[in-house]
């Protein structure tokens, strides 16, 4: 059994967070980071290798819609070079061909197995990004939908999957859109993609402030987000899944105050141990 421990954070579109990558790695043994909203590191630094290739600009935006900015994506990058690592590209989806491999947003996610060399079948990680979507509504989730039907071919064939990111939904809300927001949660589960958190630990205080409605016994969210401005509320939008296969040691949001201090990110890092047989 093979423990390998990944992390998820929106980098805001900030360079300088990329700086902060090598604290997750030494500080909380991080090995592979599934990240969103992010540029292109501007040159070398603590990883291994990252996919999209950063010397690529072209991959590193949001492309559809087209007369839309999104100069940013999802990526995959390894720390740890004890590790194999495997981009699994997707094609757009107006290009692709029958049966291959594609994305209705690029960049949207970014996909790479990953493993150790006795492990006998890969780890596949994704970074998704929830790409908010005012026509549909409040929230993000027709365009993790569509993420979710270009990711099934690997959901049906890969045994151990990890999805985690920044899908901009919530969870267990009053929030007058929950009630589609559960339709990707449903969604993930039944691909056997259980959501592994992070939750509110047991005997914890409830988050202070939340906004989900349902009051100091129903309330199990952590804070993932927060926006950079005085008086701001704290939210949860940052989840891990993982194949029912794999055993999560734990699943737990990193609030290092330098995160903010620096205006790394509006988001906090989330970190999750996985245990890999």
């Amino acid at each position: 059994m093979a423990t390998i421990t990944v992390a998820t954070w929106n980098m805001h579109q900030q360079p300088p967070a990329w700086n902060y990558l090598g604290r997750l790695r030494d500080e909380h043994g991080v090995q592979v980071v599934l990240v969103q909203e992010a540029i292109p590191p501007a040159g070398p630094g603590p990883w291994a290798v990252i996919t999209p290739n950063p010397e690529d600009k072209s991959l590193w935006r949001i492309s559809v819609p087209p007369d839309y900015k999104r100069n940013y994506a999802s990526a995959v990058v390894l720390l740890d070079d004890g590790l194999s690592f495997h981009p699994q590209p997707a094609t757009p989806l107006a290009v692709a061909r029958y049966g291959q491999f594609a994305a209705s947003h690029p960049g949207q996610f970014a996909v790479a197995k990953v493993g150790l060399p006795d492990l006998g079948h890969p780890l596949v990680v994704v970074s998704l990004y929830g790409v908010w979507h005012q026509p549909s509504g409040n929230g993000a989730e027709a365009t993790v939908h569509r993420a979710i039907s270009d990711l099934t071919p690997l959901f049906l064939t890969e045994p151990r999957v990890v999805v985690a990111g920044d899908l901009n939904i919530f969870r267990n809300t009053n929030n007058e859109g929950q009630v589609r927001f559960d339709t990707v949660f449903t969604r993930l589960d039944a691909y056997n993609l259980r959501l592994r958190g992070p939750f509110r630990s047991s005997g914890s205080q409830p988050l202070q402030d939340c906004t989900c409605g349902q009051g100091a016994d129903g309330c199990d969210h952590v804070e993932t987000f927060r926006l950079l401005r005085d008086n701001a509320l704290p939210y949860q939008d940052d989840y891990v899944f993982a194949s029912e296969a794999l055993e999560v040691v734990f699943c737990k949001p990193v609030h290092d105050p330098e995160v903010r201090e620096l205006r790394y990110s509006d988001h906090w890092p989330v970190i999750a141990s996985l245990e890999v047989g």
